[in-house]
């Protein structure tokens, strides 16, 4: 297999806000909003500055990354890294379906959406980094205007109102679960190597702000279009917005597509990264290879079968919430390591 292409600092950027947006705002906007009501979005702000740094940690923590890959000590931790990357992976990828079957494709059965789903992340993770690197900078764009647009079209439905006052309640509470739903800060630690720059820590500490401030609008704008018990009574609050918005244009019925699009993008992000990454991890330790088909392949064959564990879209839901301790415990152990032995290492 050929050897893999460094990212720019700017692909990296572009991978972070791609993989990480869309699985934050489904989770946190519904989540927060029902823990501190009006002030939701200023700890979901608060709560992206710490994932920002975390980010920074793990990127920062790659120098331990050949300690990892090569002694049977670092094998067993990699190990476990493993382990999360499959069952977050398969979790996420039964929630996405499900979702998808749900708001578009009703008669359609959620396993072979899986299967599909499944199908193209196998391809994007062969493809390699940066051929993906590449991609996210035009789909992160693509999802900025998609944003800029909703924004346009719903802002007469906003009310300021809806996100007064803000108060203290809860507030340590908001920003935890915020952090806990940061999932695939292990990405970031596995991909340090392929980053062939001094600026990787400020640049995925950068994008992580970016992700905050993104996050923290999306949450603002959702609440003061819908108010705080519209939100909660919402599953799919954010993915919901365009239905009130009265297109001219018949040939728009299925307004919803259009957030459903962009939130699609993060989809393929999501479980492209974790082929790619369990993938990885199983050629270094398994195969003694840089990258093997058949590893990656038994990778995705994973996550596909580890997508059955949640029976419904309610028991994935509960199972990603648990999942969160697990994001808790990774970003806990990288800034610790950075604090006592990362620091000063490139």
């Amino acid at each position: 297999m050929t050897k893999e292409r460094m990212l720019s600092n700017r692909q990296l950027q572009a991978i972070i806000i791609m993989d990480f947006l869309g699985i934050l705002m489904t989770t946190v906007t519904s989540s927060v909003t029902a823990i501190s009501m009006e002030g939701s979005w200023v700890y979901v702000l608060l709560g992206g500055v710490v994932i920002a740094l975390i980010m920074g940690s793990a990127i920062s923590n790659g120098w331990m990354y050949c300690w990892f890959m090569n002694t049977k000590t670092g094998n067993f931790f990699v190990f476990i890294v493993f382990l999360k990357i499959l069952l977050c992976g398969g979790i996420w990828l039964r929630f996405f379906s499900e979702t998808m079957c749900m708001l578009l494709l009703p008669k359609t059965s959620e396993y072979l959406i899986s299967l599909l789903i499944t199908c193209v992340a196998f391809y994007m993770a062969m493809k390699g980094l940066e051929t993906k690197g590449r991609l996210a900078e035009v789909l992160t764009i693509v999802m900025f205007l998609v944003l800029v647009f909703v924004f346009l079209l719903s802002a007469k439905n906003l009310e300021l109102n809806n996100l007064q006052p803000i108060k203290l309640k809860n507030s340590f509470q908001s920003i935890k679960y915020t952090v806990s739903m940061a999932f695939g800060i292990e990405f970031l630690f596995l991909i340090s190597p392929y980053i062939n720059s001094n600026k990787k820590v400020s640049s995925a500490i950068v994008a992580g702000l970016i992700l905050a401030i993104l996050l923290s609008g999306i949450v603002a704008f959702t609440v003061g279009v819908f108010g705080v018990s519209g939100v909660i009574e919402r599953r799919w609050a954010v993915l919901q917005i365009m239905d009130i918005i009265d297109f001219p244009l018949m040939l728009l019925e299925r307004q919803d597509v259009i957030l459903m699009g962009f939130w699609m993008i993060t989809i393929f992000g999501f479980i492209s990264s974790s082929v790619f990454f369990g993938g990885h991890i199983l050629s270094k330790v398994v195969a003694k290879s840089d990258r093997s088909v058949i590893m990656f392949f038994a990778m995705a064959i994973a996550i596909f079968a580890v997508s059955f564990l949640p029976e419904n879209l309610d028991d994935a839901t509960r199972l990603i919430a648990k999942s969160g301790t697990l994001n808790l415990i990774f970003s806990g152990f990288m800034i610790l390591f950075f604090i006592f032995f990362g620091r000063g290492r490139k």
